[in-house]
């Protein structure tokens, strides 16, 4: 992956979260840790001026929907996989997460890049991520 592949890819996910996004927000990332598109993930997040949560996608149910539910997240990126088993989630409990699938929204274009640069409310002061415990104690 070249470097300027990465900003393209990340600039497309950040072009896809601008609606979501506001000041001050998390977006989900559950991506597994060899993902081709968790990196991009990331930077897209980020370059759109929210903060992520990564979510491993081996966590049980319960505590997937805990951190969604706690960090209030605006979006989840994930697979097909991903997307499918948090269906429920979305609609039953979580209404304000939209759900994106990263590598179809790459390998297909759905939307266009934006250039590059976050959008003007987001500054040195906002939060870049959210790492939740492993969950030994019964809760993230």
């Amino acid at each position: 992956l070249s470097y300027a592949s990465l900003r393209d890819q990340a600039s497309l996910i950040s072009a896809a979260l601008e609606p979501e996004l506001a000041a001050k927000v998390f977006v989900a990332v559950m991506l597994g840790r060899d993902a081709t598109h968790l990196y991009a993930a990331q930077l897209g997040v980020l370059g759109a001026g929210a903060a992520y949560v990564c979510i491993d996608p081996a966590f049980p149910d319960a505590h997937v929907l805990t951190m969604l539910q706690d960090s209030g997240a605006v979006a989840l990126l994930t697979d097909k996989a991903g997307a499918r088993r948090c269906a429920a989630f979305v609609a039953g409990v979580l209404d304000h997460c939209r759900v994106i699938d990263v590598p179809s929204l790459l390998d297909h274009g759905q939307v266009t890049p934006a250039p590059w640069a976050p959008p003007a409310w987001a500054d040195s002061t906002n939060t870049a991520y959210m790492v939740y415990t492993s969950g030994t104690t019964g809760r993230p």
